[in-house]
């Protein structure tokens, strides 16, 4: 058994003990318990029913999991939170499957709107269409002439817009593209094909969408998206997006701190940075509801954008140069050039700050590895926990060599679950994808991983990224590289311990220990006794965040 105090009177009793179903402790010292007491918001023993019901006062709810599974908390440990509580408010393109399906819906918008008003929509995936289906700036002409119209790209890192669209963004053709990657798509004719590729060429949108209510960002936008992760079992989420909005962080800091229904580290924009625009020693003190953690880069872009960074080329078909409408030759951009980043970065390492680098190519992974290797050889620095987002072209030389640098990856495996086989199929082909998402090989290579669903890309459960990472199967069931399957005990760490390691929480949240905080969530199956196949199933029941019931299924 395992407890903070003995017992001494009514003060020392339990707030609350869990018993009755299996309970995941995430601690390999104490894999399973029978019971767990919470007090003041934190575990205050584990151990056998016996054992922990000896803190049982008068006073304390005991829960019984009535044969269900006791885990700890989920962390979600790369979104975009401040893009996902603006997108909230949109219409919800999640379920759509054709391009007449987008069409229908978004004309019946059109009939509730006044003339003028925007109508954006999220997220469109064409990949995932009937036959690739594409929409253009034809078809949302069509729809309307008097509604500016936006549909954004699951990805977010592409969009279409009509005529009226680009009118009201303030956007022509003469109007020079951002660069970096980053630009509007003309036609032969130098003419806009309302067609935007990359973040910084749709901030203009953006913004003309956002402030038209005249209102931008909200509390209750906030409170809306961060509602939703409790019932997909997370208590704690990291920001890899920053903040850009006016005002958004201090909103998003004053809802984190009221609602304490999840908790919410936030990284600092990486060109905020180097713009003199935030001071690394002058960030805002945090708490453990909210508080900075790191600062964010991006070396390339996506795959689906046709901007990251390979060595070799993307595979020509019609659905790299008709439906994402990549050039030929593509091997995608950098958004550097190294020696700049490299000294950008190792200012920040040498004042003791977390980097969190995203890329997406293998030499855009290859080459963060270097630049880690030359900043980490000038300043060597114990636990600095470095961190490589996304994992998607981490193979065995880079993973052996981001070991010994003391670098931590996330990977994303849901592209996997979700875009498999086109990513095998039509753009990378069978070999580079099947070492994507390369996890086994950085397990046994010796890195910490976690797994995450770069939110709100994915909405899934944590189960059907475990699901994902244990049977290397898409949602239509295409086994894809089986070979960096995981084991279930180490997919569970991914979302949770691991997690917090690369958060620095992992000595408060991600299991189940004494003196951690009571972030848990009940679960309708324990998955480490179910068929692989059936992860995917398992639901979440209730979620706890400081001992508190913040999500309960009806």
């Amino acid at each position: 058994m395992k407890y903070l105090e003995q017992p001494q009177g009514e003060a020392y009793t339990a707030d609350s003990i869990f018993c009755g179903g299996d309970i995941i402790t995430v601690n390999e010292a104490l894999p399973a318990v029978e019971a767990l007491a919470i007090k003041n918001g934190k575990i205050m023993a584990v151990g056998t029913a016996d054992e922990v019901l000896r803190w049982k006062g008068e006073k304390t709810a005991i829960v019984d999991l009535s044969g269900k599974t006791l885990m700890p908390g989920f962390i979600e440990p790369h979104g975009h939170h401040e893009t996902g509580a603006f997108l909230g408010s949109w219409i919800n393109l999640r379920s759509v499957k054709s391009k007449n399906d987008v069409a229908d819906i978004l004309r019946k918008a059109v009939k509730n709107k006044k003339p003028g008003e925007w109508i954006a929509a999220y997220p469109y995936q064409p990949l995932t269409m009937q036959k690739f289906e594409q929409i253009d700036m034809s078809m949302l002409d069509d729809i309307s002439s008097e509604h500016p119209i936006f549909v954004f790209m699951q990805n977010l890192h592409i969009g279409w817009v009509n005529r009226k669209a680009l009118q009201s963004a303030g956007i022509s053709e003469q109007t020079p593209d951002p660069g970096q990657g980053s630009y509007y798509e003309r036609d032969i004719n130098g003419k806009l094909t309302g067609r935007m590729v990359e973040v910084p060429a749709m901030l203009p949108v953006f913004g003309s969408i956002l402030f038209a209510n005249g209102q931008g960002l909200t509390a209750e936008m906030i409170k809306n998206h961060l509602s939703e992760f409790p019932s997909l079992g997370y208590t704690t989420v990291y920001n890899a997006g920053g903040f850009e909005l006016p005002g958004a962080a201090k909103l998003f800091e004053e809802v984190a701190r009221k609602e304490k229904i999840v908790r919410f580290l936030t990284a600092t924009l990486g060109k905020q940075y180097e713009k003199g625009e935030v001071n690394p020693d002058n960030l805002p003190a945090g708490d453990d509801f909210f508080r900075y953690q790191g600062f964010k880069f991006w070396y390339d872009g996506a795959p689906y954008s046709g901007s990251a960074f390979l060595y070799d080329p993307v595979l020509e078909n019609e659905v790299t140069q008709g439906v994402l409408s990549l050039k030929k030759n593509n091997r995608g951009v950098c958004n550097y050039e190294k020696k700049d980043i490299e000294a950008t970065l190792q200012k920040l390492h040498d004042a003791g700050q977390q980097i969190v680098f995203h890329a997406m190519g293998d030499r855009g992974q290859h080459e963060i590895v270097e630049i880690y290797q030359n900043i980490l050889s000038k300043s060597p620095r114990y636990d600095h926990r470095h961190r490589m987002e996304h994992g998607t072209m981490l193979f065995k030389e880079d993973a052996e060599a981001a070991v010994k640098l003391g670098l931590t990856p996330s990977y994303i495996v849901q592209h996997l679950r979700h875009l498999g086989e086109v990513l095998r199929d039509y753009i990378y082909g069978a070999e580079r994808t099947n070492k994507m998402m390369g996890v086994k090989t950085g397990i046994r290579a010796g890195l910490i991983h976690s797994f995450h669903q770069d939110t709100p890309i994915y909405m899934d459960t944590p189960f059907m990224v475990m699901h994902c990472a244990v049977t290397r199967k898409t949602v239509n069931g295409a086994e894809i590289g089986a070979d960096e399957a995981v084991t279930i005990d180490e997919a569970i760490k991914g979302c949770t311990i691991n997690a917090a390691y690369q958060m620095f929480m992992d000595k408060k949240i991600g299991s189940l220990e004494v003196g951690k905080y009571a972030d848990m969530v009940i679960v309708s199956a324990n998955p480490k006794k179910i068929a692989p196949d059936d992860l995917e199933k398992i639901e979440i029941m209730q979620t706890y965040v400081d001992g508190k019931l913040v999500y309960s299924k009806r």
